[in-house]
């Protein structure tokens, strides 16, 4: 933009900021300002496998790299003040040199390339050689550190033919094992990671005219695709008010091409600021594990970093595993607690991470077939139904009845957040067989999850499956739960109500307004979390909803 430090701005609205973490040399290396926490445009070192910042402003940039740049506005150095970067010169045209692509020497180590065209790329018009059909880019809309972004890995799924984002979101769509949507380029002005195939040889890579692409954003095409592969599909949620958030995923996949060595087809994890999901094997964190036939007793090892002291919940998508006599469950250490895992489907396991060491352990948990352990109590089938006098009737069957201390009947109402609502003693503690049931006469007239929770004399956990009850009829159109309400949270459930942005008001029994919301309503069930301020007092309150036609819904509460 031609601009100098003595004057910053000659172009408003264009260039950006440049920053130096030394004070003393950063004036004299033409940049704008010192930068403690870093500098504010980085290239990779492939050695290191670190961003290190450029060593002047005077440095020619070189078209096959990557950079990295922390962009907060225009050169006025007021944040969050939309700026256009842009370059002047001759467009870069024609076959460009062959780029070395190191061998990775069974490490993690990858090589930054910069998009030398003033075009999208199409992956797949990309010559490689000894190079993983992989490209990882940053991804600056995902939540990372200061929501600054995450790595998304752009990787060739050979069961859906076609490349897909892992975990998605963000710029791209969130990542489905049964409804995978391609991911077809590479962005005008966008760099990436690629990983040579081989340990020992390196590889090469060419980008040519017939690469370019077509579009000036990513274009993604939906395909309609049968999902016949065997694969664990792991998802890390953060849990928040509005609705959970993606922050992680990685994948398992079985095949007779595959092998349960590291190889080249096996696609290593880069780590983000915050949250890591990753698959421990032999030592190497993964993204993506390709691994040979499923082994009975096989166990996958999850590697969890960077969690922060909230709640999260894991979404376990298993595809055509079931398998006759197969298990699967998820196991907590730290809780102790078996979850059974749907064979062909999704298993969703919240959890929360607490100061505790145990709590935070990176190995804290695992999937594992067919566990050795030796389980409190084999849980057979569970059932629940409505009876005339709208009470619920809880059953369930067991075997191998062995070291129980009790059952606990579990209820939900949305299939995530589960309370005890009843116990019962073991019945045939030596290992026999015998059926249970309770009578759930609190029983709402929504949407009901119900599950067993046995407790061994160990302290050993083990989970039931999920069975689900649909509403009645005449179910009421809106519900607080829990209530009372507990430390300042509730969840609103809402039964067949309109679309609509429905206005909130608690009001205290002397009828004044102690708090106020608003917030939309787009599905015909659903649950609404509410945190309150830690100013509303202990006492009963009446929250009432307000659509924009008019209609309103109360319902009493009380809070603890």
């Amino acid at each position: 933009e031609g601009a100098t430090i003595v004057n910053p701005n000659p172009n408003p609205g264009y260039g950006f900021v440049l920053g130096y973490p030394n004070s003393s040399t950063y004036a004299s290396l033409g940049f704008d300002l010192f930068t403690p926490g870093g500098p504010t445009v980085k290239t990779f070192n492939t050695n290191t496998n670190a961003w290190v910042g450029i060593g002047s402003t005077n440095e020619l940039i070189q078209s096959q790299t990557g950079y990295m740049a922390f962009i907060i506005g225009d050169r006025s150095g007021v944040a969050n003040r939309s700026t256009i970067a842009r370059t002047t010169g001759t467009l870069t045209q024609g076959t460009q040199p062959l780029i070395t692509v190191a061998a990775n020497n069974y490490s993690d180590k990858y090589v930054s390339i910069g998009n030398p065209y003033a075009s999208a790329l199409s992956l797949s018009a990309i010559s490689k050689t000894n190079v993983q059909d992989l490209f990882v880019v940053w991804d600056p809309k995902m939540d990372g550190n200061y929501g600054l972004g995450k790595y998304q890995y752009l990787t060739y799924d050979p069961d859906f033919h076609n490349y897909v984002a892992v975990p998605g979101g963000g710029s791209y769509p969130v990542f489905d094992a049964v409804n995978p949507v391609a991911v077809n380029s590479i962005e005008s002005g966008q760099a990436f990671f690629v990983r040579s195939f081989n340990e020992l040889v390196e590889g090469q890579l060419q980008i040519t005219e017939s690469a370019k692409s077509a579009g000036e954003r990513l274009v993604f095409k939906t395909e309609n695709v049968v999902n016949n592969s065997t694969r664990i599909t792991t998802y890390l949620f953060a849990v928040q008010a509005d609705s959970n958030k993606l922050v992680d995923a990685v994948i398992v996949r079985f095949g007779d091409n595959y092998s349960n060595q590291i190889t080249g087809e096996d696609i290593f994890k880069i780590s983000n600021s915050n949250e890591n999901l990753s698959i421990l094997n032999s030592g190497k964190k993964l993204v993506i594990d390709n691994r040979n036939k499923l082994l009975i007793a096989d166990t996958i090892h999850l590697l969890l970093t960077g969690v922060r002291v909230q709640n999260y919940q894991f979404k376990l998508q298993l595809d055509n595993m079931d398998i006759s006599g197969q298990t699967a469950f998820l196991w907590d250490r730290y809780q102790k607690i078996f979850t059974p895992l749907n064979l062909n489907g999704a298993t969703a396991v919240n959890f929360s991470i607490e100061n505790i060491p145990g709590s935070y352990a990176a190995d804290r948990f695992k999937i594992v077939f067919n566990p050795s352990v030796v389980l409190p109590v084999t849980i057979t089938s569970v059932s629940a139904n409505r009876n005339t006098d709208k009470s619920v009737g809880v059953q369930w069957k067991v075997e191998n009845e062995l070291n129980l201390e009790g059952y606990q009947v579990e209820r939900s109402l949305d299939g995530s957040n589960f309370a005890a609502i009843a116990t019962k003693a073991p019945q045939n503690n030596s290992g026999g067989s015998t059926q249970y049931s309770i009578t759930d006469a609190d029983a709402e007239a929504g949407n009901l999850y119900y599950r067993i929770k046995a407790n061994s004399t160990g302290g050993q956990v083990q989970y039931s499956a999920i069975v689900q009850l649909s509403s009645l009829k005449n179910a009421p159109v809106i519900s607080v739960y829990p209530n009372p309400v507990i430390n300042k949270q509730m969840n609103i459930r809402l039964n067949g109500v309109a679309n609509a942005v429905y206005q909130m008001v608690l009001v205290n029994t002397g009828g004044q307004i102690v708090y106020k919301t608003s917030f939309g309503v787009n599905y015909a069930i659903g649950i609404q979390m509410i945190h309150l301020p830690a100013s509303i007092l202990s006492g009963n309150y009446q929250l009432s909803l307000t659509a924009a036609d008019g209609k309103t819904y109360s319902e009493k509460l009380i809070v603890q």
